[in-house]
């Protein structure tokens, strides 16, 4: 066997080891969201049985809105570049000393959100005035109130971005995931007692992000991922590698976030309840995302960073076009059928209470119009991820501005000509034309000439997916004309299609959409005895 011959076989077995150790992660994060989200469903349940889509609802979704922001986009950039550096520094640095910049950042980390929490602690009232400038008086004075108290989740979650990151570097992924549930858990505890007003979800949500927040803390001396009682390290050399690398990315972070920020607030100049439908709609949307789609990104992270921290571009290649190709396969059956069924799909979950028939028919008209973007959005997620390993942070920020720019346009016009939906069509609009940008650029980055399979697994993927949503309205309608209720057709309608989707791509797919199956079965570790992975 040559030189040439014995490299290839060990780099074919690298990444058949990877590929399962991302299979074995995604199974564990899978698991956890799942149990988070059902969790986080019932809640939303109950928020819609006690204020359907309100006005008071709207108040308080604009007042969770602005905290929510400032913590997905300090938060994300934090924690992604952190991630990122610190396999950097576990290769050139003793555990001591990566143990001692960890724990500099932590501190650097919880100093700034106090000040922030402060600052933002004083101005909430004026705050919220702006966002909810269309509010009535009453509404103000509600918004101003609450927003005061959210405003203390600044300080809360953000000192836990740091631990999250540490955990999530470390693959602690069953301590990571364990303790978003205590969050929905202790909402749902709140909301359960009769006649609640809107302060229990307000004080619901900030006891159960302080509980969340000390069930890491045990998770990270359990698991003994960081010494905290030593000397912490403020290495400014390292301290400025990691301001470099997060400052792109806070601006890309920005960008992207301003997209929900400019909706919510667009929504406001609609109706009273058209920020609350954006919310359900966005919620059972999300929904298929973060229970599958998220759990492989995350999953993928702490791999892809190792490949490119030991400068392993080609296989980076090949994760990318692979990743790609099985979020296509995943995300476009779960399109088909929400759109078939989405307005079944709302009524079993939110009609009930306060929540009406009307409020159904129309946060499912959102929905449609969201999950158009399924795909879109589940790419943007992995996408991100990408460019901050191989450090091209300033191309999120360019393509950020676009990003901003034509969802803002987009909004103004879309919400005159469609109501609400027409916020959610521009979302879904604005993430297609980002997309094929970044894939472009993410080719020439990447270095990958031959993307030919993987316009051809797509050109299937789409086949088998007409077929299914074909087959599915025909027999939506039959089983609509003979009166069945929507409990029984609904699932029953469910697994048939999907069968028949997933025999097609079996029988007709190609390379990468079968290796794409074999990842999926191969998450599952009992099949592997029998042969079936």
């Amino acid at each position: 066997m040559t030189t040439i011959q014995a490299q290839n076989l060990d780099r074919i077995a690298q990444t058949r080891d990877t590929y399962n150790q991302i299979g074995k992660a995604t199974l564990i994060i899978f698991s956890m969201t799942l149990a988070d989200k059902l969790l986080a469903m019932f809640k939303e349940m109950l928020v819609a049985r006690r204020f359907g889509i309100s006005a008071e609802m709207d108040v308080y979704n604009i007042a969770y809105l602005f905290p929510t922001i400032i913590l997905l986009l300090v938060g994300g950039a934090m924690s992604t570049s952190f991630v990122r550096l610190y396999h950097d520094w576990s290769n050139t640095s003793s555990p001591r000393e990566t143990n001692a910049d960890a724990l500099g950042l932590c501190y650097a980390t919880g100093a700034f959100f106090a000040l922030l929490t402060i600052v933002c602690y004083l101005f909430a009232p004026s705050i919220f005035n702006v966002l909810g400038s269309r509010f009535s008086p009453e509404g103000k004075l509600l918004g101003g109130r609450i927003s005061r108290i959210l405003m203390l989740l600044l300080i809360i979650d953000g000192v836990a971005i740091f631990f999250r990151a540490l955990l999530f570097a470390r693959k602690k992924f069953w301590n990571l995931y364990l303790a978003p549930t205590f969050i929905n858990i202790t909402i749902i505890a709140f909301l359960l007692h009769d006649n609640v007003a809107i302060d229990a979800l307000v004080w619901g949500t900030l006891v159960g992000t302080a509980i969340n927040v000390g069930s890491l803390v045990i998770s990270l001396k359990m698991t003994r991922s960081i010494v905290f009682i030593a000397q912490p390290r403020f290495d400014k050399v390292r301290l400025h590698s990691f301001v470099m690398l997060m400052f792109p990315l806070l601006c890309s972070n920005f960008l992207a976030y301003s997209n929900m920020f400019v909706d919510q607030v667009a929504a406001t100049f609609l109706p009273p309840g058209s920020v609350s439908t954006l919310r359900y709609a966005g919620r059972i949307n999300d929904l298929p995302t973060q229970i599958l789609v998220v759990a492989i990104i995350r999953a993928m992270l702490p791999f892809i960073s190792e490949h490119a921290a030991k400068g392993n571009i080609l296989e980076l290649g090949q994760i990318y076009k692979r990743s790609i190709v099985f979020l296509f396969t995943l995300t476009i059956p779960i399109t088909c059928l929400m759109f078939l069924f989405s307005e079944d799909i709302v009524t079993l979950v939110f009609q009930r209470g306060a929540f009406d028939i009307h409020a159904a028919k129309q946060t499912a008209q959102v929905l449609s119009c969201y999950t158009l973007g399924l795909f879109f959005f589940a790419y943007t997620c992995l996408n991100g991820d990408f460019f901050i390993t191989i450090k091209r942070t300033k191309s999120l920020f360019h393509v950020g501005w676009i990003s901003i720019s034509l969802n803002f346009a987009l909004d103004i016009l879309f919400m005159h000509l469609f109501g609400v939906k027409g916020i959610a069509l521009s979302s879904t609009v604005t993430l297609a034309v980002i997309t094929v940008i970044f894939v472009v650029m993410l080719r020439r980055h990447l270095q990958i000439a031959d993307f030919s399979e993987v316009y051809s697994s797509f050109s299937r993927v789409i086949l088998a997916a007409l077929g299914m949503y074909c087959a599915g309205f025909v027999l939506l309608k039959c089983c609509q004309s003979v009166g069945l209720d929507r409990l029984f057709y609904f699932p029953s309608i469910t697994l048939i299609i999907s069968a028949g989707y997933l025999a097609a791509i079996w029988r007709f797919g190609t390379q990468e959409l079968q290796a794409c199956l074999k990842m999926v079965l191969s998450m599952v570790p009992w099949l592997s005895r029998y042969g079936l992975s």
